[in-house]
């Protein structure tokens, strides 16, 4: 069960590609991202007040204020329907575009391997998954290379 008291955890997802223009992304997902930039343009911002020049076309979200659910599950389920609800799109108007996730859980009892199997195939489906839980030391990176390992060893 998810200790409710150890704060909301938080998926985000990372679409990027050097042909990325984040208004492309935002118009076809019908959603603002919290970050992005085209290949160059100013992306986060230093402590100096200057951006950092992106490396490639980024456009960045999370569930952060976005899902109400205090599951970790819901947050990463958020995410995953939204982007393969438009990857078809997204993958005919940027090619080379690829992703990667993450999943922050702040609770010491929480253990990746309760999330469900068909959430985590379907989530590597789209790029490299990240799994942290600070307080447990937990940092699990879940690629289409091991996650039928992953699942197979954690779900058997």
């Amino acid at each position: 069960m998810y200790d409710h008291s150890a704060g909301s955890p938080f998926a985000t997802i990372r679409l990027f590609s050097d042909d990325l223009h984040p208004e492309q992304i935002s118009q076809i997902m019908g959603i603002e991202p919290e970050a992005a930039a085209c290949k160059g343009g100013g992306l986060l911002k230093k402590a100096d007040g200057t951006r950092t020049p992106a490396r490639t076309g980024t456009w960045f979200l999370t569930t952060q204020n976005r899902v109400a659910g205090a599951k970790p599950e819901e947050h990463l389920h958020w995410l995953v329907e939204l982007v393969t609800t438009h990857l078809d799109e997204l993958r005919s108007t940027i090619p080379d575009l690829r992703a990667d996730l993450s999943l922050l859980v702040h609770d010491r009892e929480f253990e990746p391997a309760s999330l469900p199997a068909e959430l985590l195939g379907r989530a590597v489906s789209l790029g490299d998954l990240e799994i942290e839980v600070p307080e447990r030391g937990i940092d699990v990176v879940l690629t289409p290379r091991n996650v039928a390992g992953y699942i197979q060893r954690r779900y058997a």
